[in-house]
């Protein structure tokens, strides 16, 4: 079990606080990888896995991240920060866990615009021709 995991324990099973309180943030794929679009570095440490896979019958590559295992304590802690500076930087109204929501958005057959254009600049980025 990677960070991703304990990441969630940790959110999970804080004690409950205020919504200004800092407390800790789920850190999977999909809030690293808009952390690290949003910043243009690797905040993040993400195993990046490229495949091919059939759509509509026809042969479409794929993207796949994972945090890796060789994030640290610091790591955690830049991320945790920019979560709650993106927060501020949007207004009174988002709460660093409103901001993590929405920085996951919603994915599945009919993604969230901003979780597809997560995953097209993650392939863009990842793309070595």
């Amino acid at each position: 079990m990677g960070p991703a995991y304990f990441t969630k324990l940790i959110y999970f099973l804080a004690p409950a606080a205020s919504s200004r309180v800092a407390k800790g943030y789920i850190m999977d794929q999909w809030l690293g990888c808009a952390i690290n679009l949003l910043t243009g570095r690797q905040v993040v440490k993400l195993d990046q896995h490229l495949t091919w896979k059939l759509k509509k019958n026809k042969p479409v590559l794929r993207a796949d991240s994972f945090v890796s295992n060789l994030n640290t304590g610091q790591d955690y802690e830049a991320f945790c920060q920019l979560v709650e500076a993106l927060s501020a930087e949007l207004g009174t109204a988002w709460t660093p866990e409103l901001t993590e929501r929405a920085l996951i958005a919603e994915g599945g057959r009919t993604p969230h615009p901003w979780r597809s254009h997560v995953v097209e600049q993650r392939l863009a980025t990842m793309s070595i021709w």
